[in-house]
């Protein structure tokens, strides 16, 4: 069975080794919000998000997903959610039939290698959403370990 927000992020090549940098708690706290979603590493180099609204996980992983696998999107750097939007209405069953954006609420989970995320980190992804910072800043540290 899901839970709303199964995400796995993988950091398989480029944060093995070494001391691991500190992450902000599992469960957020006064001090520490998560504001979208909790963390925990559930192996090495391996976490899972948990969102209580899936609205918010499919906003945050839109662009990350789809640069790393969409059929249209896939290596693409610095593509916009307008243009993916524009894309998805005709191009995907859910889209067509209703004539609406549903991505955000579509997924019930999501997973990625770390790799995908250094053009985002680069800036090649200009302007972030503030989802999408949100997500870079919680493996800000781990970056290029």
């Amino acid at each position: 069975m899901f839970s709303v927000g199964l995400v796995l992020l993988l950091f398989p090549l480029i944060f093995s080794g070494g001391k691991k940098p500190e992450l902000p708690p599992a469960i957020p706290t006064e001090q520490t919000p998560l504001p979208y979603a909790t963390l925990e590493e559930i192996a090495e180099n391996v976490f899972y998000l948990h969102f209580t609204v899936q609205e918010d996980m499919g906003n945050t992983f839109l662009r990350f997903q789809e640069y790393y696998e969409s059929p249209r999107f896939r290596g693409v750097v610095g593509f916009t959610l307008e243009e993916f939007i524009k894309w998805y209405i005709p191009n995907s069953e859910d889209g067509r039939e209703t004539g609406q954006f549903t991505y955000p609420s579509k997924w019930n989970a999501y997973n990625i290698p770390s790799s995908t995320l250094e053009p985002f980190y680069e800036g090649q992804f200009d302007p972030l959403s503030e989802k999408e910072q949100w997500f870079l800043d919680l493996f800000a540290t781990r970056r290029g370990q």
